[in-house]
C-alpha cells in the first residue's frame, strides 16, 4: 500500500498510516481480540490535566458570557486580554502587544490556516523554508495555501537532528517568503537556542521573510529556559512580519478543549480575522476562560520559580489578569463576575500551588518514562538526541531498517495493537529516509505501566521478526537495505510539483 499523492508528501504519508491504524473498524478488530491498543506516537499528553482547568470550564459553560452569543472571528475579548497579560507579565513589561495583536480561535492549526491564506495573498507565490524533521501539518496547511515547501535536512549528526542555522539561512532564495520554526521541535524535542533564534529572526528581517513560529509545546521545558520568540521578534523590531502560534492542547493535556491563539502584527491579525470568520465565526468561548486562568497561574508559577513567595506572587498575577477585564463589566457583567470569582485570593493561591505540584508530578513521570526508554531495550530501540522539552523522542529501530515503513507500521498495529508514526511523516519521502534507517516518534507522556507495556510489546515484535529467517517484507516492491546511517542532502520543493503557485 502506498500513500496517496495529493499534497505535501509527509502529510500524505501520515494519512496513509492513519487510514489503517486509526480506522475504527480496524481498531475494533484489534480490541475484540482482547488486545489493548497503545499509542506510542500519539503526540499528545495522555496524563491527567490540572484539576482547575475542568473546574473553570464547567463554570464558564454555564455562564451566558461564554455561550450565549458568537464571540467573533477575533475570539473572545477576555481570552485575548489574557494572552496580552501573560506576555506582558513574562517580559516584565517590555512587550508592547495589545489585544489587537492577538487572535483567539479553535486551535493553533485553525489560526495557522487562516493566517496562511492571508500571507499567500500578501506575499504572492513562493517558498516556505522548513527545517526538517518536523510535524507535517504546518507544511500541509502552507502548501494548500499555495506555497511550495523547501525542506532543509541535515540528517542525524550523532548529536542533533535540527539543521544548523547557517544551513537554514543558506537555503533562503529570492523566492523564499516564509521561514517556519517549531519550538520545541516535533518529533525530536530539540530547540534552537536564543542566539540561534535571534540569528534566524535577523536573517528574516534583512530579507523581509515572514517568520512563523509554532510554540504549542513551549511551556513544556524541563531543563533550560526556552527562548522567548516573541521577545526576540519585538527586540529585533520584526513583529509586523512575525506570526507566533500557541495553544493549551499539548501543554495541559486537553486537545479536546479547542483553543489556540495567534500573536502577530495588528494589520495581519485584522486581515486574519476576516478569513477566520468563515471556519470559526466564534471561538470555543468557555476555553477562553480556561486559558485566561491558566495563563495567570502559569505566570505566577514562573515568578515562584524565580524565587518569589507564593503568598506574594499569586495576588500580583491575579491583579495583572483581572484588572484589564474590569472595563468589560458593562458588556459582560456575568462573565466578569465569574472571572472575579476565579481570582478570589485563597482559591487562586490554592490553584497555583496545585499547579506547581501537578507540574512536578508530570516532570517526574516523564523522567521515569525517559529512563525506561533509555534502559529497557537499548539494542532494539536506539536513542537519538535527548529532548530538551516536550514529551516526544525520535528513535531508531534498526531491526526494521530493511522494512517498508508504511507496511511495517500497519502490520505492527494489526498484530500487536501498537500505533507508531515513522519518520516519513516528518519530512522527506520514504525513499529519502532509506539512508537514515527506520526512525519513529515515540510520545512518552502516558502512565508508566502503559508505556513499559508498549515498549516491551514493540521489542518482542521486532525480535520475533529478526529471528524469523523466512519473513518477507510486505510491500509492492523490494525494499533495499538503507546501508549505513549517513547525512542526506537537503530536500527541495516537497509537494511543489503538484501545485504551481
Amino acid at each position: 500500500m502506498r500513500p496517496p499523492i495529493h499534497g505535501y508528501a509527509p502529510w500524505d504519508f501520515m494519512l496513509a498510516v492513519d487510514a489503517v491504524n486509526y480506522d475504527v473498524a480496524q481498531q475494533l478488530g484489534v480490541a475484540r481480540r482482547g488486545t489493548r491498543i497503545i499509542n506510542l506516537s500519539s503526540g499528545i499528553n495522555l496524563l491527567p490535566p490540572p484539576a482547575y482547568l475542568l473546574d473553570v470550564g464547567a463554570a464558564a459553560i454555564n455562564n451566558e458570557a461564554f455561550f450565549h452569543d458568537y464571540d467573533g472571528p477575533a475570539g473572545h475579548e477576555m481570552g485575548r486580554r489574557g494572552v496580552v497579560a501573560y506576555e506582558r507579565g513574562r517580559s516584565r513589561g517590555r512587550s508592547a502587544i495589545s489585544s489587537k495583536n492577538v487572535l483567539v480561535t479553535t486551535g493553533a492549526s485553525t489560526a495557522l490556516q487562516a493566517a496562511a491564506a492571508v500571507l499567500r495573498r500578501r506575499l504572492g507565490p513562493g517558498e516556505v523554508v522548513v527545517p526538517a524533521p518536523t510535524y507535517p501539518l504546518a507544511g500541509e496547511i502552507l502548501f494548500q495555501a499555495g506555497f511550495r515547501i523547501h525542506e532543509v535536512f541535515s540528517g542525524w549528526s550523532g548529536t542533533r537532528w535540527l539543521p544548523e542555522v547557517e544551513r537554514v539561512i543558506a537555503a533562503f532564495t529570492p523566492k523564499t517568503r516564509i521561514l517556519y520554526v517549531n519550538q520545541f521541535n516535533n518529533p525530536t524535542g530539540e530547540i534552537y537556542s536564543r542566539g540561534e533564534l535571534r540569528a534566524l529572526v535577523a536573517a528574516c528581517r534583512d530579507r523581509k521573510i515572514t517568520l512563523v513560529v509554532d510554540r504549542v509545546s513551549a511551556n513544556l521545558d524541563f531543563s533550560d529556559e526556552v527562548p522567548d520568540a516573541l521577545a526576540i521578534a519585538e527586540e529585533e523590531e520584526y513583529l509586523e512580519r512575525s506570526c507566533l502560534f500557541s495553544s493549551l492542547s499539548k501543554e495541559r493535556c486537553v486537545p479536546g478543549l479547542r483553543i489556540g491563539w495567534l500573536i502577530a502584527g495588528a494589520a495581519l491579525v485584522t486581515d486574519t480575522e476576516r478569513v477566520n470568520g468563515g471556519p470559526a465565526p466564534s471561538s470555543s468561548s468557555p476555553s477562553s476562560a480556561i486559558a485566561h486562568v491558566d495563563l495567570a497561574i502559569r505566570l505566577a508559577a514562573q515568578a515562584c520559580d524565580a524565587g518569589g513567595r507564593l503568598e506574594q506572587v499569586a495576588p500580583a498575577a491575579a491583579a495583572a489578569f483581572l484588572d484589564p477585564l474590569e472595563e468589560l463589566a458593562c458588556l459582560f457583567p456575568a462573565g466578569v463576575a465569574l472571572m472575579r470569582a476565579q481570582y478570589e485570593t485563597a482559591l487562586f493561591r490554592a490553584r497555583v500551588d496545585g499547579y506547581l505540584r501537578w507540574r512536578e508530578e508530570l516532570r517526574q513521570t516523564l523522567q521515569a518514562n525517559w529512563a525506561s526508554l533509555v534502559s529497557r531495550h537499548p539494542d532494539t530501540i536506539r536513542l537519538g538526541v535527548r529532548p530538551r522539552g516536550g514529551f516526544n523522542a525520535f528513535v531508531r529501530v534498526p531491526g526494521l531498517d530493511r522494512d517498508d515503513p508504511l507496511a511495517s507500521t500497519h502490520r505492527l498495529f494489526l498484530e500487536t495493537g501498537l500505533q507508531i508514526l515513522p519518520a516519513p511523516s516528518f519530512g522527506l519521502t520514504p525513499t529519502e529516509w532509506r539512508r537514515q534507517g527506520f526512525w519513529t516518534r515515540l510520545s512518552y507522556a502516558m502512565p508508566p505501566s502503559r508505556w513499559v507495556e508498549g515498549l516491551d510489546r514493540l521489542n518482542a515484535w521486532v525480535e520475533a521478526r529478526t529471528r524469523s529467517a523466512g519473513d518477507q517484507v510486505e510491500e509492492d516492491q523490494p525494499w533495499s537495505s538503507p546501508g549505513p546511517v549517513e547525512h542526506a542532502p537537503a530536500a527541495k520543493g516537497r509537494g511543489g510539483e503538484q501545485l504551481q503557485p
